[in-house]
């Protein structure tokens, strides 16, 4: 059996003694991280009342706190130093506090108050018409399709609807006895009204091949004028226009319902019966034929809708660029069910035959 000494330098002894007396390691001392907290109560802007749920984002270092039942969150076991805090709630303004100091075995409070969202909205008004008699259309529906927020006209065809949020939607009206109308790009913007208004055709009945065309526009020209020539009926061509504006019942079975000539519309050409060969339809910019002063008819907005028993057939949109006094729209073969877009400005009369050298003053 052997045994073992072992020695130590007399040195050596001495620490020994000492850190055993001291109860210390033999090695330095870690120095404590610097750390402190953050802590505070979300209210809410209006009221003063605390916000439940609210989440606070330290943005720093990623960590969230949920307030609680009384409004309070806390962040501890912060190093020392400068942080940025986010606060959110569903219904109110999110709320960024920057430069929030830590500071070493203290506490910092941040208290904040969230604003209640405000919805950025405006609103939408007009008028819906009929467009064989002008007038209004009382108890129309005016609905937003994409929000469904609706509106009813009043006794004159006016309507308002309000707080909705601000966008570009599809607007349709519709009326027991008409075919529904729709603006597909009205612009609502914050605190503004916007302005759209829809003309109606009542539904068509009658023969078949029976057609109503309607034009409108904007305020200038104030003037525009509906021109349709017809294949021959009763034995001859017929010129529909504000002067010669035709028969229902009789040839041609065309009717100019609406003559306008103070900006918008409608103007409105109803086919009551169908008649082989060739409709011309087109729009005269009388306004400037009797004023060279006045706009071009490229600067109108108008628009040209058109509608057979089964309801909207075509529209057209009249075109920015070109140079004349015409609009040369479509031609239509109602026999054959057959509508020809021309859609291009002009200098001369549309048609087979010209028959405008000398127009009635209105």
């Amino acid at each position: 059996m052997s045994s073992y000494r072992i020695s130590f330098p007399t040195p050596v002894l001495v620490l020994a003694a000492l850190i055993a007396l001291n109860g210390c390691s033999i090695f330095a001392p870690e120095d404590e991280p610097e750390q402190g907290s953050i802590h505070g109560v979300v209210r809410s802007e209006t009221d003063s009342s605390v916000i439940r749920g609210a989440i606070v984002i330290l943005d720093n270092e990623g960590r969230t706190d949920t307030t609680d039942g009384s409004g309070c969150y806390r962040f501890e076991s912060l190093d020392v130093g400068e942080y940025s805090l986010t606060f959110t709630k569903d219904g109110f303004d999110t709320e960024i506090v920057d430069g929030v100091v830590v500071r070493d075995g203290e506490g910092t409070t941040v208290d904040v108050s969230l604003a209640p969202y405000e919805e950025e909205t405006g609103e939408l008004t007009g008028h819906v018409t009929s467009a064989t008699s002008g007038l209004g259309v009382a108890g129309a529906a005016v609905i937003i399709n994409q929000l469904g927020l609706s509106g009813t006209t009043d006794d004159s065809g006016g309507y308002t609807i309000t707080s909705i949020p601000c966008g570009t939607f599809s607007v349709t009206a519709s009326a027991s006895g008409y075919y529904p109308s729709t603006n597909d790009y009205v612009l609502i913007v914050d605190d503004q009204t916007a302005t759209a208004d829809f003309t109606l055709s009542p539904e068509l009945g009658g023969e078949a091949g029976a057609l109503r065309i309607i034009l409108t526009w904007g305020v200038v020209p104030y003037d525009l004028d509906s021109h349709m020539k017809t294949p021959s009926v009763g034995g001859r061509m017929h010129h529909i226009y504000y002067a010669s504006r035709g028969d229902s019942a009789d040839a041609p079975y065309v009717w100019l319902d609406i003559d306008d000539v103070d900006s918008f519309g409608p103007e409105t050409i109803t086919v009551y019966a169908a008649r082989s060969g060739t409709y011309y339809y087109f729009v005269h910019n009388y306004s400037q034929s009797v004023n060279q002063e006045s706009p071009d008819i490229t600067t109108s907005d108008a628009v040209v809708q058109i509608y057979d028993a089964n309801g909207p057939r075509e529209t057209y949109h009249v075109p920015t660029t070109g140079s004349g006094l015409y609009w040369n729209v479509c031609e239509i073969d109602l026999t054959s069910n057959v509508i020809t877009s021309r859609n291009v400005i002009q200098q001369t009369e549309p048609g087979p035959s010209s028959t405008m050298s000398t127009l009635p003053t209105k």
